[in-house]
């Protein structure tokens, strides 16, 4: 039961990362945007590698950790640009398609079979996210994946959900050769070293709107580092399908957040839809 609660928090610091994000940095492109945790959280995670040091490394960390930081750089891009765009509790839910994407990864990959129950879990967070991408002017099941070509944000949103579903197994197999607490402090480190070179390079970063906002930015930064613990330590304890699609329940706190904190509307399709993700969620919990 321990990783279903760290990954519970691991979904609600997403979601309301998200909200930080959008409420005070809307204002700068989608790569600043992005940089702003990754920048902030990083002193902490140097620190947490200062106090634990450096574990024994199996050989072939060092190439996987060179995949997965630049994948996560350009999936963040991708979910930043979305909330740029976007309403969070739209958007936010089409994350939910990750989970189904890590069933064909983590066979692959790391060679994890899902059983039955925990694929039934995993295909009832999805069917949520659906739901949640219906509204009052639906009239075919196929109008959800219009909505694709004319929200802006959601084909970005999907565009990061399929990142994220090759990057988890990754980042599950960086664990297995090191521990939980170093890939995921080499894993952010990296990742915000390839983000901030990348966009400063290209002229889409400007450093000093980094640090205009000290108080939300330190927020996101460590509402990134106790979520990439907590992520890191479940995934190493679960099959990483059901971790991530427990995770995916950040959808469910997108719309709440949204509705109360951002004033965002559509709610109750939205809510609707939360309540088949979080029976998704519970079959994991009991079967996973």
């Amino acid at each position: 039961m321990l990783w279903f609660i760290l990954s519970l928090w691991s979904a609600f610091a997403t979601a309301l990362e998200a909200a930080v994000l959008k409420r005070h940095f809307s204002h700068l492109n989608s790569w600043e945007m992005s940089a702003i945790p990754f920048v902030w959280g990083s002193p902490f995670f140097a620190a947490t590698v200062v106090l634990t040091g450096i574990p024994d490394l199996a050989p072939g960390f060092w190439g996987v950790l060179a995949m997965l930081a630049p994948l996560i750089a350009v999936a963040f891009r991708c979910q930043s640009e979305a909330i740029l765009r976007s309403p969070i509790s739209l958007t936010m839910p089409f994350l939910t398609f990750t989970p189904a994407l890590v069933i064909l990864t983590g066979f692959l990959v790391l060679g994890e079979v899902v059983p039955p129950r925990g694929a039934a879990g995993i295909f009832a967070i999805v069917i949520g996210g659906y739901i949640m991408n219906l509204s009052p002017s639906t009239r075919s099941w196929l109008d959800p994946f219009r909505a694709i070509l004319t929200e802006p944000g959601t084909r970005y949103m999907l565009a990061a959900a399929t990142l994220y579903g090759l990057g988890a197994v990754l980042g599950k197999k960086l664990i297995l050769l090191s521990t939980p607490t170093f890939a995921a402090a080499a894993f952010w480190i990296a990742t915000a070293v390839v983000m901030v070179t990348f966009a400063g390079l290209t002229g889409r970063l400007t450093p000093a709107k980094l640090f205009t906002k000290p108080k939300p930015a330190l927020v996101a930064g460590l509402l990134g580092f106790t979520e990439l613990l907590c992520h890191m330590t479940a995934i190493s304890l679960t099959v990483a399908a059901y971790m991530v699609a427990v995770k995916r329940l950040n959808g469910l706190f997108s719309v709440l957040i949204g509705w109360r904190w951002l004033k965002e509307g559509n709610i109750l399709l939205r809510l609707i839809g939360a309540v088949f993700m979080a029976g998704g969620a519970a079959m994991l919990a009991i079967f996973g």
